[in-house]
């Protein structure tokens, strides 16, 4: 390496003191060592020129590059985000479903003999959510609680009293 480096030396001065006599020689080497000169000196212009063109090309390729990596990035942050926010919300119906006391009975097909009474699907939805909500109270006590009216007594009886009418088969 060290090596290389001293013959480039010796080999630049070499090439000065070239120049040096070519030009004080004869005049017509004098004009081909000046010409050779322009020419490189135009050569070394167009260099810089296409250096200067690629420099702001690649300062604009740069440029779109760091762009595009802020849009991937930004991006990447709105599909956590949307993913965060659909996590979440699945989240809250769960929660909502679970803690919900409520009942919603949807009408449904009747057998041809209830349709042919008048009784329709939305009717017997009705008759079953009301009939729901009246025995609502005694269900959500455990079978040992109390009574309100008697408190020694349990009301484990009611459970066992209480028989629904089923439209298949009459009673449960």
């Amino acid at each position: 390496m060290i090596d290389e480096v001293e013959d480039l030396s010796v080999r630049g001065a070499g090439d000065t003191a070239a120049v040096g006599i070519a030009m004080a020689a004869t005049p017509s080497a004098a004009q081909e060592a000046r010409d050779y000169l322009r020419r490189q000196s135009r050569i070394a212009d167009m260099q810089i020129e296409n250096l200067q063109k690629v420099d702001k090309y690649e300062t604009s390729h740069l440029r779109w590059r760091r762009f595009n990596e802020q849009m991937k990035g930004a991006m990447q942050i709105m599909v956590v985000l949307f993913g965060a926010a659909i996590v979440i919300g699945i989240a809250a119906a769960l929660w909502n479903a679970s803690q919900s006391e409520g009942l919603v009975v949807d009408s449904f097909a009747v057998p041809p003999a209830y349709a042919q009474a008048g009784v329709s699907g939305s009717v017997m939805a009705d008759d079953m959510t009301e009939k729901i909500a009246a025995i609502s109270p005694t269900t959500i006590r455990s079978p040992t609680q109390t009574t309100s009216a008697n408190p020694g007594r349990t009301s484990r009886s009611k459970y066992r009293k209480r028989v629904f009418p089923s439209p298949r088969r009459g009673v449960i």
